[in-house]
């Protein structure tokens, strides 16, 4: 579990911003792959909506060995798929596994995900796991005087969440220095 410690930037002059880092609570699914299908129980709530979509073999299959064995066995699925792909040569292979959501949830959570290669599961597996674990976050940027200056969700690393917010610091302290400079020159104008 990742947790990022708020950060002070000081940008001069006296002045800093702070970036906080919470917890994006109600992230959508990442799932946008189409190299792979997702089934997840997370705490007795099913997702079979990626598999019921497909039309393909392999997703009916894969369904069907659930609808008989049940999540409590996931070796049972894992070796009937496995047998079932042996007989039609299907391309695909079944990733089984379980582990605990951390952060808000506080449950197990099983998945079997389809995919055509080992590679192809290991990239969507570990965003999905960030997402079952509750680990997406976000960051919110506040201003010297604490005010919400901006922010943004759905980061699962913490690379493009940093780049996002300093580019957004860098924008936002030139409108200050800008606005100051332009009151500045309005009081300058009065005397």
């Amino acid at each position: 579990m990742h947790r990022f410690e708020p950060e002070h930037v000081d940008v001069g002059g006296g002045r800093s911003y702070t970036v906080e880092f919470p917890y994006d609570l109600d992230a959508d699914s990442p799932r946008i792959c189409n190299n792979t299908i997702l089934v997840v129980n997370r705490g007795g709530d099913v997702s079979r909506d990626e598999a019921d979509d497909r039309s393909t073999l392999e997703a009916h299959a894969l369904l069907h060995f659930l609808d008989e064995v049940g999540w409590s066995r996931l070796d049972q699925i894992e070796r009937r798929f496995n047998i079932w792909r042996a007989i039609t040569g299907s391309s695909f292979q079944l990733f089984t596994g379980s582990d605990y959501a951390t952060a808000h949830q506080s449950d197990w959570f099983h998945y079997l995900m389809l995919a055509e290669s080992a590679a192809d599961a290991e990239g969507d597996l570990a965003v999905c796991r960030t997402w079952l674990g509750g680990e997406v976050f976000g960051w919110v940027l506040l201003s010297p005087n604490g005010e919400r200056v901006e922010s943004c969700f759905g980061y699962y690393t913490i690379e493009p969440a940093e780049q996002d917010w300093r580019a957004t610091l860098e924008t936002a302290e030139k409108e200050a220095i800008q606005e100051a400079s332009i009151v500045g020159a309005g009081f300058v104008g009065l005397m």
